[in-house]
């Protein structure tokens, strides 16, 4: 699998309520698989420390990637600056047929993952990660009571 068919995987796995999710949530999602599943996938996204913690730049190219080919559409909500991503119909064909290749073990992991990912809070997010992965918070601008002295640049 290419790391684009993992992102199109952890989009569909489990689908939460109205199909969508935000970058932040799939960032660190695929961040926490990584490390839960490290060794275990080939080709999958490296991380490093950057404005919100753990951040893949390809994630943001695979995004763009899978809208352009009408697997996933981006949706913004007026007066929100965050874009939200859910599956086509397409997409969903796509994934069900590469979730049917992967290990069941794995594919749980993935929907665990989703799931704890999804019902926490930005802040608790964070919070969980930084706590988890305290290396991967040092160019962080959210600070939770910790000196993060590391400059940090746009990203999520």
């Amino acid at each position: 699998m290419e790391k684009k068919d993992w992102l199109l995987v952890y989009i569909y796995l489990p689908l939460p309520p109205k199909n969508l999710i935000d970058p932040i949530r799939i960032m660190k999602g695929l961040f926490l698989i990584s490390k839960k599943l490290e060794g275990k996938l080939e080709k999958f996204y490296e991380f490093k420390p950057y404005l919100y913690g753990p951040c893949s730049f390809e994630v943001y190219r695979d995004l763009l990637s899978l809208n352009m080919s009408g697997l996933i559409d981006e949706y913004t909500p007026l007066n929100s600056s965050w874009s939200y991503y859910r599956i086509t119909k397409e997409g969903k064909k796509q994934a069900e047929k590469l979730v049917s290749e992967i290990p069941k073990d794995i594919v749980e992991v993935i929907k665990k993952i989703k799931q704890e990912v999804v019902n926490l809070s930005f802040l608790d997010l964070l919070r969980k990660v930084y706590k988890e992965y305290p290396d991967y918070a040092k160019n962080s601008i959210v600070s939770f009571g910790e000196k993060n002295d590391s400059h940090s640049c746009v990203g999520m």
